[in-house]
This record gives C-alpha cells, sequence and structure tokens, in this order.
C-alpha cells in the first residue's frame, strides 16, 4: 500500500518566513508530491521474519522429535534390551546376573526420583526463573558508580549455579560439534545459568539492603560431561542520595 506525502512548494521556499511570520494559511500554487513506500516495507520485513520465525520452529520440532526417538531408542536398549539378554544368557553366572540387575535398578531409581523432584518443583513455582528479576539494586562492572558517592561497603555478594542440558539437547550439540556452527543448546545453557546467577547474588545483596553491586565479574567452570557452573559475583555497597 503506498502512501503519498503532498508538501507544498511554499514549505520549501519560504519556511522561514512562515515561522516569523506565521502566514501558513495561504493556499499553495503547486505541490510537491513525494511517494513514500513505508507501509509495504513494513509489511515485507514481517512477512520476512514470520517466514523465519516459522523455519526456525520447524527445525527446532524436527531437533526435539529426533532427541526423543534417540532417548527413547537409548533406554530402551540399555533397560530393556540388556536384562533381556542376561536373563536368557545360560552362559552368564547367577551373582553377574544379579549385579546387572542391581545396576540397572539402582539407575532406574534415581532417575524416578530426580523426576518427581523436577516435577515437585514445577509445581511449587521454585523452577528456576527464565529471565533476571526487576530490582533496584543497581549493578555496575566499574569500581564507581558516576554521580553517587559509596558511603559503605557491605561485603562480598555472589550467586552461583550449575546447569545442564538433557540427553536430547545434548545429542543435537554434539552434531553440531561434526557439522561446525554455533553451539545453539549450550550457548541458551549458559544465557540462562548467567541470568539464575545474577538473580541470585541480586537477591543476596537485597537482604544486605545494598543500593549497588559494584566490580559484577562473572566467572564459569565445567563440572562433568555438559554441565557448567556459573558464579556471578561482586561488591555491595550503599550510595549516597543522588543530588537534586
Amino acid at each position: 500500500m503506498l502512501m503519498y506525502i503532498c508538501l507544498p512548494r511554499l514549505f520549501y521556499l519560504g519556511l522561514r518566513s512562515g515561522l516569523l511570520t506565521g502566514n501558513f494559511g495561504q493556499s499553495p500554487q503547486s505541490w510537491v508530491c513525494v511517494t513514500v513506500d513505508k507501509e509495504d516495507n513494513k509489511v515485507d520485513k514481517y512477512s520476512t521474519r514470520k517466514t523465519v520465525d516459522i523455519k526456525e520452529g520447524i527445525m527446532k520440532i524436527l531437533r526435539m522429535i529426533g532427541s526423543l526417538v534417540f532417548v527413547v531408542g537409548f533406554f530402551t536398549a540399555i533397560f530393556g534390551g540388556v536384562p533381556w539378554y542376561v536373563y536368557h544368557d545360560p552362559i552368564l553366572p547367577w551373582w553377574l546376573k544379579t549385579a546387572v540387575y542391581f545396576l540397572l535398578g539402582g539407575v532406574s531409581l534415581v532417575l524416578l526420583t530426580v523426576a518427581i523432584e523436577q516435577r515437585k518443583d514445577r509445581a511449587s513455582g521454585k523452577e528456576l526463573p527464565p529471565g533476571e528479576l526487576q530490582s533496584r539494586v543497581l549493578l555496575q562492572n566499574s569500581t564507581e558508580v558516576p554521580g553517587r558517592e559509596i558511603t559503605k561497603v557491605l561485603g562480598l555478594v555472589q550467586g552461583h549455579t550449575i546447569f545442564a542440558i538433557w540427553m536430547g539437547r545434548d545429542l543435537s550439540a554434539m552434531v553440531r560439534l561434526l557439522l561446525g556452527g554455533e553451539l545453539i543448546e549450550y550457548t541458551e545453557m549458559m544465557g540462562r545459568a548467567r541470568k539464575v546467577a545474577t538473580d541470585r547474588m541480586i537477591a543476596r545483596a537485597e537482604e544486605l539492603e545494598a543500593d549497588a553491586i559494584i566490580n559484577v565479574r562473572f566467572m564459569t567452570t565445567s563440572v562433568i560431561g555438559s554441565a557448567a557452573e556459573l558464579l556471578a559475583y561482586g561488591t555491595a555497597v550503599k550510595l549516597s542520595t543522588p543530588a537534586s
């Protein structure tokens, strides 16, 4: 859809005179029409963005399906195929069969308890927040706050978390290692870990009634496999009242 903006020639020729005298009510002798294709540009950009979002959504769904198929096959082979083979193999001694059953039973019990705990956390609202919390505490990665004076140092505050992704997303990341490119799964994991660690650091500062956290730093280390620990820390301080 084309939008036409018509401007009188008087605007071009007598802008200064009009501003001084206020004579902008005269009928223009001719008009300069400028065609601006703004609406078409908006529609094209919206359509392109929507198409990209749809494609990304489809690819994400396909990766999820592949990950679920892999996980189902893996657990079926381990917890179904192995016991069946051990039970029907006459060569294995009874004590080895018992040890295999204990091993698989213990792993199954741990998986079951972790799944129950995660379900309870979601139901009670204890699940880790998706984004940073809104807080009055100011975060600065410098040692001072512009325009404010530090009146009291409250001490070190920190927040940390250890994050991991489930096996299906870990599989997608390993495939990306072969093909190259950004490891989106790990990027999202570390981004969420940073938000959680920052929120916990801010919560600790609010307990001390701090106005700001200066010299904020982040540190990350690998714990085991694809699990990573992220630590956020800084110095909680009280600030002077801003000058009016």
